[in-house]
C-alpha cells in the first residue's frame, strides 16, 4: 500500500470520505496542496464541534425527558391525594387552594409527610448533583477547546522553528525526542485564536514583556526555540547582498515595520536585544 493509498484509508476510517471526497479536499491536479495539513486539522475540529453539539443536545433532552416525567408523578400524585381537577399542576393547585380557602393552614412538618412532597423529593434531581454534572461537561467542553487549539498551535511552532534549520540529530529517535520536548513547552500557556492571530496567554493575561509590548506569537516561538536548538547558519549564498536581513545597511531597522519585522524573524535572543538597543537609539 503506498502513501496515498494509507492516507485515503485513514481519512476514510476518521471522517468516514470517499474517495472523490479526500481527493477535492486534499488534491489539486493530482498533487498533495501544500496546506493538506491544515485542511485535515480544519475537518477534524469541525468534527469535534460536530461532536460536542450532539453531547450537548442528547444532555438537554435528557434532562428535559426527565423534568417532564417527574412532573407528570407530581400531577397524578397531587390529583389522586387531593382531588382537585386540572390541565396542569399550576392550574391543580389554583383548584386546590380555592377549595380550602378559610382552613387551618399546614405545617412545614405536614408538608414534609405529604405524599407529594414525598414523591416530588425522591423523583428530583438534587441541586448540587445537577450543578456537578453541568461542571464537569463544561470542563470538557473547555479541555476539548483547549487541546484542538493547542494543536494547531504546536504545529505553527514547529512549521516556524523548522524553516530555520534547527540542529536535532542523526538519529532519527534522538531528533523526534528533542523535537517533542520543545513542544511539551507550549503546554504551558494558554492560546486564543483571533482570526489569523493567536494571542499567547498566561494566568489569564496576554503575554507582555516588562515594558507592557505585547509577545507576538512568532517571538514567543523563538524565544522557546532559541532555548532549545542551536541553528544552522546561512550559507554564503543565502547571506549574499544582505538577502534575508530586513535591516539597513547600518544594522538599524529603517522604521517600525522593519523593526518588528526584525524582531520577529531574528531566533538569537542576544542579536534581538542588539536590534532593540539600535532602534532605541535611533529614536532617541
Amino acid at each position: 500500500m503506498d502513501e496515498k493509498q494509507i492516507l485515503q484509508s485513514l481519512l476514510t476510517g476518521i471522517f468516514s470520505l470517499t474517495d472523490g471526497e479526500i481527493a477535492e479536499l486534499l488534491y489539486s491536479d493530482g498533487k498533495l496542496k501544500d496546506n493538506a495539513d491544515e485542511l485535515v486539522l480544519e475537518r477534524h475540529a469541525k468534527k469535534v464541534e460536530k461532536t460536542n453539539q450532539e453531547k450537548q443536545k442528547f444532555f438537554d433532552n435528557g434532562y428535559s425527558k426527565g423534568k417532564k416525567e417527574s412532573m407528570e408523578r407530581v400531577e397524578k400524585t397531587f390529583k389522586e391525594t387531593t382531588g382537585a381537577d386540572g390541565e396542569d399542576f399550576d392550574s391543580m393547585l389554583s383548584a386546590y387552594q380555592e377549595s380550602h380557602k378559610g382552613k387551618s393552614k399546614a405545617s412545614d412538618d405536614d408538608i414534609k409527610r405529604h405524599p407529594l412532597f414525598l414523591d416530588l423529593e425522591r423523583n428530583s434531581v438534587k441541586k448540587d448533583q445537577y450543578e456537578a454534572i453541568v461542571g464537569e461537561f463544561d470542563n470538557y467542553k473547555r479541555q476539548e477547546t483547549r487541546r484542538n487549539a493547542l494543536r494547531q498551535v504546536q504545529q505553527k511552532a514547529w512549521d516556524l522553528t523548522a524553516s530555520k534549520n534547527p540542529v536535532l540529530s542523526d538519529n532519527p529517535t534522538v531528533a523526534e525526542t528533542r523535537k517533542n520536548d520543545f513542544l511539551t513547552k507550549f503546554e504551558a500557556y494558554d492560546y486564543e485564536l483571533v482570526e489569523d492571530m493567536i494571542v499567547v496567554v498566561k494566568d489569564g493575561k496576554r503575554l507582555e514583556d516588562k515594558h507592557g509590548n505585547v509577545i507576538t506569537f512568532d517571538n514567543h516561538v523563538n524565544g522557546i526555540a532559541s532555548s532549545c536548538f542551536d541553528f544552522k547558519k546561512q550559507s554564503d549564498k543565502g547571506n549574499a547582498g544582505n538577502q534575508g536581513n530586513p535591516q539597513g545597511s547600518s544594522g538599524v531597522p529603517k522604521d517600525e515595520n522593519e523593526y518588528r519585522n526584525a524582531l520577529s524573524t531574528e531566533a538569537d535572543p542576544q542579536k534581538r536585544i542588539d536590534i532593540m538597543n539600535a532602534w532605541k537609539a535611533r529614536q532617541g
